[in-house]
């Protein structure tokens, strides 16, 4: 084992040491405070006031993050219900081996639109106006004209698709909004954030939703019906239950698909007659009468669709009746062979069955007489093999009902 007896840390060592042992102190001090980082929750920093001179009509702060935690620009921190974005390139120099000192800008506005997909999305950005600085501008003014503004957006999947002329309502006041679309896009000049350059666009396009502050909605928006496959007043018994069959159709500009995997919920009305699974759609049956099995579905934003389909109960079962013959499957040559059968009511031995045994020549039609012999005795019968190369069939009748009945092929062999 090596002997460290003699080793003293480097000053660098200790320095670090120290560093974090104080920058933790304060993380646990009242300056400690509780945020999200992304995707990450509950994640403690340090947050100090910044106020730039040159930014007055925006807030903007500068983060101690440990550096344990993965953060870029375009990182969304989430402090007390607001979002502020990451607007420095986290390099190591902004990085002293305890916490990265990162500059955040406050989100002053959440982007909405409709993606391809026909869903929903909701970006907090940063909304640069007419006569306004950003820390994002190295400290020089940003002036715009009345008719154009710049939206600063996390770079992620969802804004990378964002393209020249799509439009946007964006306004503060959905009394009197604004329509803009893009004129340009760039996702490399500050990568992690996708800046958006937009002039204004004619407004009241009847496809545009002034509630939900959303441009060509009602053109992109997906529309969903709930599909139930399963037949309505299907009958179920007691024993087997029932999968239901469903299936989601989200419909675009008038185009149909089917969604893969969407979570619904199933409800019975009548739970003592028919249960069903909350998100399998198994049924059961429970007592004889009917149901209403309803199936829904919550969207994007909250809209729930449903279907339902009525499914009857009856708890009496038809029995179930199986009949096997118990016996060789070879008969050699000059030996007899017994057999016996057996019956099964929903798959229980039912006891002292009778039985009666025949050839069934239909089978085998080209099969001697000769080449067997058949004895038909009180619930069993006996094959004796006089010939080989052939194959006989036995048929077992059940006394109390002849449409019960099975039918067993044996081949007569030599040695």
């Amino acid at each position: 084992m090596k002997d460290y007896s003699n080793y003293y840390p480097s000053s660098n060592d200790t320095l670090l040491s120290n560093l974090r042992s104080i920058f933790q102190k304060r993380l646990d001090s009242l300056e400690g405070i509780t945020v999200d980082i992304d995707n990450i929750k509950n994640v403690q920093v340090i947050i100090l006031e910044h106020n730039n001179p040159l930014n007055e009509d925006k807030e903007d702060r500068k983060a101690m993050i440990p550096c344990e935690y993965i953060v870029h620009r375009g990182s969304l921190i989430t402090w007390n219900i607001e979002r502020w974005m990451v607007v420095n390139d986290i390099t190591s120099n902004d990085s002293n081996g305890v916490f990265y000192k990162a500059k955040i800008l406050k989100c002053n506005y959440t982007l909405s639109h409709i993606n391809t997909l026909g869903n929903i999305i909701q970006t907090p950005c940063i909304r640069l106006i007419s006569n306004s600085t950003s820390v994002l501008s190295k400290g020089k003014f940003i002036t715009t004209p009345d008719t154009s503004l710049q939206l600063y957006l996390p770079r992620n999947e969802e804004t990378l698709k964002l393209t020249y002329d799509d439009r946007f309502l964006i306004s503060h006041n959905k009394l009197n909004p604004s329509s803009y679309k893009i004129v340009k896009t760039d996702d490399t000049s500050m990568y992690g954030i996708v800046i958006l350059n937009l002039d204004s666009d004619l407004t009241g396009s009847v496809s545009d939703n002034y509630d939900l502050m959303i441009a060509n909605y009602w053109n992109r928006i997906a529309s969903y019906s709930v599909n139930i496959k399963t037949a309505s007043s299907t009958t179920i018994n007691t024993t087997v239950p029932l999968q239901l069959d469903t299936e989601l159709i989200k419909t675009i500009n008038g185009v149909p698909s089917i969604v893969l995997n969407p979570i619904f919920t199933y409800e019975s009305n009548i739970p003592s007659v028919a249960s069903v699974g909350l998100s399998t759609g198994i049924i059961r049956g429970i007592a004889n009468g009917n149901v209403v099995i309803k199936v829904s579905y919550v969207d994007s934003i909250g809209n729930i669709v449903l279907n339902t389909v009525n499914i009857n109960v009856n708890a009496t079962v038809e029995d179930v009746y199986s009949v096997e013959i118990v016996g060789v499957n070879e008969i050699y040559l000059g030996f007899t062979e017994n057999y016996t059968a057996n019956l099964y009511k929903n798959s229980i031995l039912v006891p002292s069955s009778q039985f009666v045994f025949a050839i069934d020549a239909s089978i085998n039609p080209t099969t001697p007489l000769s080449s067997y012999n058949f004895v038909n005795g009180s619930n069993t019968c006996s094959i004796k093999c006089n010939a080989y190369t052939y194959y006989v069939s036995i048929k077992a009748i059940w006394v109390d009902d002849n449409t019960k009945t099975i039918t067993k092929t044996v081949k007569l062999r030599g040695f």
